[in-house]
């Protein structure tokens, strides 16, 4: 009897942990398929973004182009300029900037000699709207004593004076907490208890980064000075101010010849948008095209990388947002951002005055070594091809003019996708890319950015940036 009751509780026992087994295993189930769906989901939801951002247009990256993306470091926000593609005629040419904060909670691995930021825009209800991760080859900001580095617009009285301040060339950026820095203006008065004149009206602030004081002087009758904020978070000061830097205030030097690369994704319920790009430095406002130290932006470094003969390898790294999306059951769908390897190969042809014409060159490469979502692709290759013209390669695809040297030297092409060494159909993408930092010698151009797309048929599309170097043999 004892016995017949022990083996009825064991088997009680038994059949609870059976039926908590199997409910463990359904609740895994459903949330494996929960996971699918999500991952379905946005594997074609980033598809179709990056289907139609390659319909519509790019992310505008035209170094001459007014609208191309920029970073602001004095206020931390990244400018990312849409435009819309000739195919969307009843559309408006350009879409205003979508400026994006630094996201400092977020850290972004660097990749190699590349250091990656992500910077955010979010909502009114605090919902992120667009994110873009960007991967720069900028040096430390340099440090050096303030009196030695503007000593050439500091008076005799050790002050830097208004018309420095509100130089827009030499961007001092004058800084304060008590400065407006939102749109409108603000006045600065001297207390009701000052009544000896001369006086003036005293801020604590900071100028080019050095810890200092701002001074504006009154007379009787005029005791208010203002401060402004200008679009792009900068401050502007009315005529008056002056600024005296304290004893051993340091200023810091931004390397201002670095290149950047990454993507740009924006999100708008289920729908995304998804884009690469590159950049290279710019002032703050958005408006001026110029930029300085690494474009071949001059007819002699222009003739000189089209004088040249011989091969170079670039070796650097992209970064992108990837959809792949079957309607196949059990099709792997995967969607999420990738980051990838990158060697390009430069054939440098020179000039053919004996056959009146001239060719700069090919650049051709292989982008693989594929992470998406931290997970290894390794059957995956991106090919860059020179650009197709009637199904044959062209000869060149590196280009540049002596009479429009802000415009840099560039390369285009083509792309295909290939997969456990299975190519997709004609299904094909594009790259487009500069040339940039020449070497002082030779000529040679040691850094290359740009952005890219590629396509796997009809279900997998990709888009990214991308920053590659090169070391020169003669160094």
């Amino acid at each position: 009897m004892l016995r017949r009751l022990k083996l009825r509780a064991q088997g009680v026992v038994d059949a609870r942990a059976e039926a908590d087994r199997m409910a463990m295993e359904a609740a895994e189930a459903e949330r494996l398929a929960e996971e699918r769906a999500a991952m379905n989901a946005l594997a074609k939801a980033l598809k179709a973004g990056i289907d139609t951002d390659l319909i519509r247009g790019r992310v505008e990256s035209d170094v001459t182009a007014a609208g191309r993306p920029y970073l602001n470091p004095t206020t931390n926000v990244l400018g990312i300029h849409p435009t819309l593609g000739v195919r969307d005629a009843g559309l408006p040419i350009t879409l205003a900037h979508t400026e994006l904060k630094l996201d400092a909670s977020t850290t972004v691995a660097a990749l190699g000699d590349w250091q990656g930021a992500q910077y955010v825009k979010t909502d009114s209800d605090g919902k992120v709207t667009d994110t873009a991760v960007i991967y720069t080859n900028q040096d430390p900001t340099k440090l050096e004593l303030f009196t030695t580095k503007h000593a050439g617009i500091i008076n005799s009285i050790g002050a830097v004076p208004n018309a420095s301040i509100v130089n827009e060339d030499l961007n001092l950026r004058p800084m304060s907490e008590e400065f407006r820095t939102s749109p409108g203006t603000k006045d600065h008065q001297l207390a009701a208890s000052v009544t000896e004149r001369p006086a003036y009206i005293s801020v604590v602030g900071t100028l080019d980064g050095a810890p200092g004081e701002f001074r504006c002087g009154t007379t009787i009758g005029t005791d208010v000075c203002t401060s402004a904020a200008g679009t792009d978070g900068s401050t502007q000061l009315s005529a008056g101010w002056y600024f005296i830097p304290n004893e051993g205030a340091m200023a810091s030097t931004p390397d201002a010849t670095y290149s950047a690369f990454g993507w740009w994704l924006n999100e708008d319920g289920d729908t995304k948008r998804a884009d690469g790009f590159w950049f290279v430095p710019r002032p703050g406002d958005g408006t001026t095209a110029s930029v300085d130290g690494i474009l071949i932006d001059d007819a002699a470094a222009i003739t000189a990388v089209q004088n040249l003969r011989g091969t170079a390898t670039y070796r650097g790294h992209a970064a992108g947002k990837v959809g792949f999306h079957s309607p196949l059951p059990n099709s792997p769908n995967v969607g999420g951002h990738f980051t990838a390897d990158v060697t390009l190969e430069a054939d440098f042809q020179g000039l053919n005055a004996a056959a009146g014409s001239e060719s700069w060159g090919t650049m051709t490469g292989t982008i693989d070594g594929f992470v998406v979502n931290d997970r290894a692709m390794d059957d995956w290759e991106v090919k860059l091809l020179t650009t197709q013209t009637g199904g044959q390669n062209s000869e060149s695809n590196i280009q540049g003019f002596t009479g429009e040297p802000e415009a840099g030297v560039s390369f285009t092409g083509r792309t295909t996708w290939s997969i456990d060494g299975s190519m997709a159909s004609d299904e094909m993408g594009t790259a487009y890319g500069m040339l940039l930092d020449a070497h002082e010698d030779s000529g040679l151009p040691l850094t290359t950015v740009g952005h890219f797309t590629a396509r796997y048929g009809g279900i997998g599309s990709m888009t990214g940036g991308f920053g590659a170097t090169t070391t020169d043999p003669d160094e």
